[in-house]
């Protein structure tokens, strides 16, 4: 896979589950991270963890995607 400088956008990815796994995966590869999780302070510290493993561009958004109104 080569992902170099693509942006990719990956929710639920928080937790210790496929989320974060599909994050570190697209990083590793080269892409740009945006993740999301409905819990604020893990979402910042799984991103700040995957950024500082990769040295890739990592964004963490706190977001419940279950909640529409919140990305309308």
């Amino acid at each position: 896979m080569e992902f170099s400088d693509k942006v990719v956008f990956v929710t639920a990815a928080a937790g210790a589950g496929i989320g974060q796994a599909v994050a570190r995966t697209f990083a590793r590869e080269g892409a740009i991270v945006v993740l999301s999780d409905q819990h604020p302070e893990r979402t910042a510290k799984v991103a700040a963890g995957i950024a500082s493993d990769t040295g890739r561009e990592v964004t963490g958004v706190p977001l419940d995607v279950r909640e529409r109104s919140a990305y309308r």
